[in-house]
């Protein structure tokens, strides 16, 4: 089994699974160390680019995201209990919370936010 990396594809091929003639033309063999490595990494957040010479490296997400994801999980999870307040006291969840609680939903999911949302006042009575 020999691996191969595409720089106009941005993909591995394996000669196993796809004939080396059916691989587009710009295909570079990949030490399996080094492919090994690129799975490994992918895991944590990397993704995969290419060098000038068409070969595999990884690349670091942008660190504020990383950084902001447990925090905006934290934030998030402490806004829950304003929103159960509201819920107890039978008002309505303000549009400023609502907003507010997406935005670190989208944090969460991958988004590509640089700080975190100010939190709004508390809603009156809650």
């Amino acid at each position: 089994m020999t691996i191969f990396f595409s720089k106009s594809t941005n993909g591995f091929y394996d000669d196993a699974i796809h004939a080396v003639a059916e691989m587009p033309s710009d295909i570079v063999e990949v030490d399996p160390a080094v492919y090994t490595q690129m799975l490994q990494k992918q895991a944590l957040g990397y993704t995969v680019g290419a060098d000038s010479n068409g070969n595999p490296i990884s690349v670091a997400p942008p660190p504020a995201v990383v950084t902001l994801v447990p925090a905006a999980r934290q934030a998030l999870a402490e806004s829950d209990l304003t929103v159960l307040r509201c819920y107890e006291k039978a008002i309505s969840v303000p549009a400023d919370w609502v907003a507010y609680r997406d935005a670190l939903r989208a944090i969460v999911s991958g988004g590509n936010s640089t700080s975190l949302p100010s939190m709004p006042a508390y809603p009156s009575g809650s």
